[in-house]
């Protein structure tokens, strides 16, 4: 009877103790507030800790200091604010994730729009997500996507807080609150996320960027050209009517590889032209939109020694991407500059007509 006592005891005794430590745990993860979310928490400067920014970047797209953003994939990931602000005098934040798609762009450029109404600058980094001719094109990249970091009322977000990953973050913020641990990210969102370029072997980027057989001629019907649908430029096209038209609306197809961009004469081809000339009518439709094309052939994107694999460039071709956003944004009117294809609102020009003349110099 007595051990049977003891034993009831003893169990008591653990689960009041896991109890007071989860609430111990739960509190700490309160007033840390690893993602920067809840309205009671201490003001602190905190930093995007979480590898994976669908967490971290909620955060940096709700702070007043930035009046202007970056929005794509891993291919703008590069795009340094601090360069861009010297470039173009604003106050860019990176907002660019990891694989992300349409949709999870679309909610971080809303949470955006909420904290900043009148942008000075919104760049988006166009690649195969945004053409993406599929009939149901994925939402989600398969990675955790927090919605009420996005959606709810921050006064709830506590209550989706409390679990091991949010603790592990937590932790995580504390060691760059207290100066132990470095930030992930900038405060602007930027990090440089390739290897030394000691590490860079240009034999292997070969192999990478020549992994597979290009495709350079199939049969294209104009039955097929006609029935290409690319559902998330209706969803862009209402993003854009959002924006004030003061706001600088910068479309930019980012620079892959020439051997990874679809020749011509192929069905994948045809879908990406179709997307171009679709983003060249959208930007009519707003008289500060521009489109600056970095996916043809040029002198960066025939440089096998420009990229690591057939989507990412390295951090020496970045810098001249930087500097000729510059350039195309300064440009009077459509036509090709340097290593790029630009397209504007502004004057009016039959952009249809010089599409079709550049894209024929180009043999992909």
């Amino acid at each position: 009877m007595k051990n049977t006592s003891s034993w009831k005891q003893f169990n008591i005794t653990v689960l009041l103790a896991i109890l007071l430590s989860a609430i111990l745990a739960f509190i700490f993860i309160l007033i840390i507030d690893p993602y920067d979310s809840l309205p009671f928490s201490p003001r602190w400067k905190r930093a995007a800790m979480c590898s994976n920014q669908r967490f971290s970047y909620p955060m940096l797209s709700k702070r007043l200091e930035f009046d202007s953003v970056i929005l794509g994939s891993s291919t703008t990931r590069l795009l340094q604010p601090k360069v861009l602000n010297e470039r173009l005098q604003a106050n860019f934040v990176n907002l660019s994730m990891d694989s992300a798609s349409f949709y999870e762009q679309i909610q971080l450029f809303e949470l955006f729009l909420k904290y900043h109404p009148s942008p000075k600058y919104v760049i988006f980094g166009i690649d195969s997500v945004w053409c993406n001719a599929s009939p149901e094109p994925e939402k989600f990249a398969g990675r955790p996507f927090p919605d009420w970091l996005y959606h709810k009322n921050p006064w709830l977000h506590a209550f989706y807080m409390f679990d091991s990953n949010t603790f592990l973050q937590a932790i995580r913020q504390f060691g760059f609150l207290s100066g132990k641990k470095p930030a992930r990210f900038d405060l602007d969102g930027y990090a440089n996320f390739l290897p030394n370029d000691n590490e860079y072997d240009l034999e292997k980027a070969k192999k990478h960027l020549y992994a597979h057989q290009k495709i350079l001629i199939e049969t294209v019907s104009d039955q097929f050209v006609s029935n290409i649908q690319i559902k998330p430029l209706a969803y862009m096209e209402e993003m854009i009517k959002k924006l004030p038209k003061t706001t600088r609306v910068i479309f930019i197809f980012v620079p892959y590889h020439h051997y990874h961009q679809p020749s011509a004469k192929t069905c994948a081809g045809a879908v990406f032209k179709h997307c171009k000339l679709k983003f060249i009518e959208l930007i009519k439709n707003h008289p500060n939109a521009e489109i600056i094309d970095f996916m043809i052939a040029s002198e960066i994107t025939r440089k096998d020694e420009n990229y690591w694999d057939p989507l990412h460039y390295n951090l020496k071709t970045a810098k001249r991407i930087m500097d000729l956003i510059h350039l195309g944004t300064q440009a009077k009117k459509a036509g090709q500059i340097a290593e790029m294809n630009c397209y504007k609102a502004k004057p009016q020009q039959d952009l249809n007509q010089i599409f079709e003349k550049l894209n024929d110099n180009h043999d992909h």
